[in-house]
């Protein structure tokens, strides 16, 4: 028979025994009843950059659009065109349909940064920009006015990466 303590020889590290209360030589000290477990920082995924950065190229490339459209609605040769594709009082529209895709364009970014530092309302708010972006679509190509199909799932992706469980994973240990 050996003369060993219970739980080891003093000042060893063992797998069970008392607890060490953070003493030198005895591990690591014990998470106290009640306490808030330690913060665990965690990436950020793939799915969620890869969203975000979508969002960012999206929304510039309608702000770029609206603002190219709102300068160009005002010459002369533009409003003719438009007047001859959509009907006499669409070349003041066209200024107007400018405006507003530069406005949902930079919505769109500012959403992105915001889903993109961890906030899931910025997801959820593109979700919603892309759901009326489907509706007005499906409007356009009924009309037959066309309708952005490439734009539509380019927003369709970037929400499904940025609504994805991964994402919403990762969301919810951004809220604590």
């Amino acid at each position: 028979m050996s003369t060993q303590p219970p739980y080891g020889r003093p000042n060893e590290q063992q797998p069970y025994g008392p607890p060490s209360y953070g003493q030198p030589g005895f591990g690591p000290a014990p998470v106290m009843p009640g306490a808030p477990w330690p913060s665990v920082p965690t990436r950020r995924p793939g799915t969620v950059t890869a969203g975000a950065v979508m969002a960012f190229i999206g929304g510039a490339f309608m702000v770029v659009v609206g603002l190219v459209l709102a300068v160009l609605s005002g010459s002369a040769e533009m409003t003719e065109a438009i007047t001859e594709t959509y009907g006499p009082g669409m070349g003041s529209a066209a200024t107007i349909l400018g405006v507003a895709l530069a406005v949902v364009g930079a919505l769109i970014i500012v959403f992105g940064a915001m889903a993109f530092t961890g906030r899931q309302w910025g997801a959820v708010a593109l979700a919603v920009i892309t759901g009326l972006s489907l509706v007005g679509t499906i409007t356009d190509i009924a009309s037959g006015t066309g309708g952005s199909v490439v734009g539509l799932g380019w927003s369709i992706v970037a929400t499904a990466l940025l609504l994805s469980s991964g994402s919403r994973a990762w969301y919810r240990t951004q809220q604590r």
